[in-house]
Parts: C-alpha cells; structure tokens; sequence
C-alpha cells in the first residue's frame, strides 16, 4: 500500500478493475482552479490524482 491510509492509483485499479473503463490513455487536463474557488480551497492530493488518471 503507498502508506497507511491511502492506496496508490494502481492499488486502486487492481482491487477495483471495473475503475478502468474511465481510464483516458493521454490523461486528462483539469482547471483545479474552477473547482476550488466556489468552496474556497484546495482539493485533496489524493482527489486530483484520481480524477486526472
């Protein structure tokens, strides 16, 4: 596991294998800045890493 609390994508992916049928090959390009103004802070690590794999 990437430490204790949290799995790493691959972690994630072959515990969950339906999770890849999202998966974009060439990645995905987010605005973070969009996302975190309407609450008014940053999104967690973890989140973004999830959402742009």
């Amino acid at each position: 596991m990437a430490d204790d609390t949290q799995l790493s994508i691959e972690e994630l992916e072959a515990a969950l294998p339906s999770v890849t049928q999202w998966r974009v090959a060439a990645g995905r390009s987010v605005g973070w800045t969009a996302f975190e103004v309407g609450p008014g802070t940053a999104l967690p690590s973890d989140y973004r890493s999830l959402v742009v794999a």
